[in-house]
């Protein structure tokens, strides 16, 4: 079966709305809301929106990287919109934390600004996951777009890629940080 990657990525605005909805629907049942049977059956596999808003960024990555190659400007410009897209959106968000935080007398501001920095979700676990994880995708985005793209060898480059950090990640299973990158891919 051959899939056609134009369709995607034309399509692409309707499916992450489909998987921004399946993502809502999934923290609703999380949270006990009241949702007619056939719904709650159809997202109990919560991770179904969260894998297609994945694989969706994926491709706006790709695709942004090989216009990004055809232009004349910098990659400071590609990284500088990338990151505005999602951290000016998490700063706001997080102000309304840091409000609630500036009102409770017995706020722990380290433990505040460690979950604010998206590295807690590396170390312990919890806080913004989704950012966590896109936010090094971000970064690492134009060398795998390099890396896969070497010498026009983009089947094997993926494939050495995939069987180094498989291995990686088996090789060091007590590790949080290298267990959280494998439960990922």
């Amino acid at each position: 079966m051959k899939i056609d990657a134009y369709l995607i990525s034309k399509y692409r605005m309707e499916l992450m709305g489909l998987a921004t909805i399946g993502i809502l629907i999934c923290h609703a049942v999380g949270n006990h809301v009241s949702l007619p049977e056939p719904i709650r059956i159809l997202f109990c596999f919560g991770q179904t929106g969260n894998s297609l808003f994945m694989l969706l960024s994926g491709f706006g990555l790709f695709y942004s990287l090989q216009k990004h190659e055809t232009s004349s400007s910098s990659i400071w410009n590609w990284y500088k919109k990338r990151f505005a897209r999602i951290l000016v959106p998490y700063v706001l968000w997080y102000t309304v934390h840091l409000l609630r935080a500036y009102n409770t007398p017995d706020t722990d501001w380290l433990q505040f600004l460690y979950g604010f920095s998206l590295i807690k979700y590396w170390t312990h676990g919890g806080g913004a996951w989704f950012l966590s994880v896109l936010v090094p995708l971000y970064a690492l985005s134009p060398v795998f777009f390099r890396f896969l793209s070497f010498r026009g060898q983009s089947c094997r480059n993926t494939i050495v890629a995939l069987c180094f950090t498989t291995i990686a990640t088996c090789l060091h299973r007590d590790c949080y940080t290298l267990n959280t990158i494998y439960s990922i891919m």
